[in-house]
């Protein structure tokens, strides 16, 4: 009896061994198909560093044998791969993310062209990525934005393009972005969601606006190189106090104002020139005029608790910074004149704001029901237009709060709306050309996948052509409701979301596919409406509803693509609908078929009309 439970036991053991071997087998074969695939898509190998990159069974063939690669022994898993300095030519396969133990990857120093892959934000436990040195082309990926353990991270000395994207990597300690084709701002969140950083390299892109004052608050920080950009403003008070920082690289910009005397900035005063020939003061011993030492020291530099506002035309010093006061209020509207409307919601109006020295806002003046008689909804509204950085959202400037009265100041787009443009039957200003139309969609996409990202909860704003701020003349247009532009399901759940929001943007990219409004009449009544017609044109009678205004400017493929992206957004399941970081991607192939195709397809960070001006997209928040 004792002997047949002995052999009972053993035989369960070697049962589990099996089993256990046969897992460990599977994977492995799964890391050493994801490399024989990567193998494959490499077309030039001068150095053989692929001859023992052989199919798997025979021993010594393990992909732990595979030159460049380590495993982890105990269980047989690829846990780091490095080809550097191969000279390798080839594409990187998104399979790699099917390697998902391992901790990292360095294909630098290759030739390697294409997009970076989505797969390596599979890899939960990546630490080390390493891009640099290659051709690459596109956009910074979206799925490695939240990959907490990321320790270094270099896409340095590529071909890249489009804004810098979100990252929120509390272990991240170097970051290289550098020598690349990035526009746009430095965000702002890299000084408070990167709180690990120790060398941050941005150099040698095309980035404007200011340096955030973030930067200077991120206390392990040592190296800092944004050298050879388009950055203008002050240096921040903050960074001129960043003690820590033993490198500092700001030259060949366009940097204004008195370089703040502290031992930090005279321990760097050499990496300030050439360029930034509008810096002064003691540090770089140039002389400031008078003028611009008053502006100075009221800004900060020597108060820093203080900061500057010019609001009609008088300075004040006030806190916090994004406060208006009611009289500055009223004195912009002219009390709330109606002939200050630029339009008007269920929720809210937005009137025109003037100062004294003619800049002007859109001051949006908040329903009383839309508060309840508390705080709550507002405040979170403010942090939210707080956290918004990107050059496609409208940008936010403060606020007036009482207890009757709730009021949002924006920068004002004195162009009018999309609608006002692609319209002229109803006074339209311009017939937009088929590269303008794309821009603008794509503008409008970008903001969108910004604004999904889960960093703002998918903060839903009005997507409709009404809604969506141009930046290149001047009338303005009451902003009315979004018939046509709600999806299906709004019908029984008016809970906004963020498959209603593609659906939105789908039937904006339909009116600017068509030039026809989604709320207009059809003929003989076709049920859908808009997308009905779309559909039933789809794909090979799509001339008989596009736009005449845009046939001579793109080529039926590309329409073809574009037309799908929008029966894809309008899809009636929204689970069928794509997330907005894919609708990126597919105008990436959109732009690659046509005549309207750059290089790197460099149309969020190149945003220009047919009449060579600035066409910025702006959505105006839920109104």
């Amino acid at each position: 009896m004792e002997l047949k439970t002995l052999m009972s036991v053993v035989l369960l053991l070697l049962a589990m061994i099996r089993i256990a071997v046969s897992w460990a087998d599977k994977n492995s074969l799964q890391d050493a198909m994801a490399l024989m695939e990567f193998k494959s898509t490499v077309w030039y190998d001068p150095l053989n560093t692929f001859a023992t990159w052989q199919a798997t069974g025979v021993l010594g063939e393990h992909p732990c044998n595979f030159k460049g690669v380590e495993c982890d022994m105990r269980r047989m898993r690829i846990k780091y791969v490095d080809i550097s300095g191969c000279q390798l030519r080839g594409i990187v396969p998104s399979v790699l993310g099917n390697i998902t133990l391992a901790w990292g990857f360095n294909l630098s120093h290759n030739e390697f062209i294409g997009t970076i892959p989505r797969g390596f934000g599979r890899m939960p436990n990546l630490k080390y990525l390493d891009l640099s040195n290659n051709f690459l082309t596109g956009f910074m990926p979206t799925d490695l934005a939240k990959l907490q353990f990321l320790n270094f991270y270099s896409l340095a000395n590529n071909q890249l393009t489009g804004f810098l994207g979100f990252l929120n990597m509390s272990s991240l300690r170097r970051l290289d972005l550098s020598n690349n084709s990035f526009r746009g701002p430095v965000p702002e969140s890299y000084g408070t969601l990167l709180p690990n950083l120790t060398q941050l390299d941005l150099s040698r892109n095309k980035l404007t606006g200011p340096i955030p004052k973030s930067l200077g608050y991120l206390d392990d920080l040592r190296r800092l190189d944004l050298s050879r950009n388009l950055l203008t403003g002050n240096i921040p008070y903050s960074l001129a106090m960043a003690t820590g920082l033993n490198m500092l690289r700001l030259k060949y910009n366009f940097l204004t104002g008195i370089v703040p005397d502290t031992d930090t900035m005279r321990l760097f005063a050499k990496a300030f020139f050439p360029g930034n020939d509008g810096l002064c003061g003691p540090v770089v011993e140039r002389a400031c005029p008078s003028s611009q030492v008053w502006k100075q020291v009221v800004m900060g530099l020597f108060l820093p608790p203080l900061i500057l506002s010019v609001v009609t035309g008088v300075v004040y010093l006030v806190a916090p910074p994004d406060e208006f006061s009611l009289s500055t209020i009223r004195s912009v509207t002219d009390n709330f004149n109606n002939n200050k409307i630029l339009g008007d919601g269920g929720l809210c109006t937005i009137y025109k704001g003037v100062f004294l020295n003619g800049k002007t806002v859109a001051v949006k003046r908040l329903r009383p029901e839309y508060y309840n008689d508390n705080n709550k909804i507002f405040d979170e509204e403010r942090r939210f237009l707080k956290a918004v950085n990107h050059p496609n959202i409208v940008k936010y400037l403060g606020a007036c709060s009482s207890p009757r009265l709730k009021v949002l100041v924006y920068e004002h787009m004195a162009n009018g709306t999309l609608d006002m443009h692609l319209h002229k039957e109803r006074g339209g200003l311009s017939s937009l050309s088929w590269s303008s139309r794309m821009n603008i969609a794509a503008g409008v996409a970008q903001g969108l996948a910004y604004l999904h990202d889960d960093k703002f909860n998918a903060h839903i704003s009005d997507i409709r052509s009404k809604n969506t701020s141009l930046a290149f003349t001047n009338p303005e247009k009451s902003i009315g409701t979004s018939t046509g532009y709600l999806p299906p399901e709004y019908a029984t759940d008016i809970e906004p979301t963020t498959e209603g929001e593609v659906f939105s943007f789908g039937t904006l990219l339909m009116e600017l596919l068509t030039g026809t409004e989604p709320a207009a009449p059809v003929e003989n009544d076709v049920e859908g409406g808009l997308q009905g017609i779309m559909e039933r044109a789809f794909p090979d009678n799509l001339q008989s509803v596009l736009d005449p205004a845009i046939m001579g400017g793109a080529s039926y493929d590309q329409i073809v693509l574009c037309t799908k992206i929008a029966l894809d957004c309008t899809k009636a399941n929204p689970e069928e609908r794509p997330k907005m970081e894919d609708v990126l991607r597919m105008f990436e192939q959109a732009y690659s078929v046509g005549p309207a195709y750059a290089s790197a397809f460099t149309i969020f960070s190149n945003i220009c009309s047919s009449h060579n001006t600035d066409l910025r997209l702006l959505l105006l928040q839920h109104c």
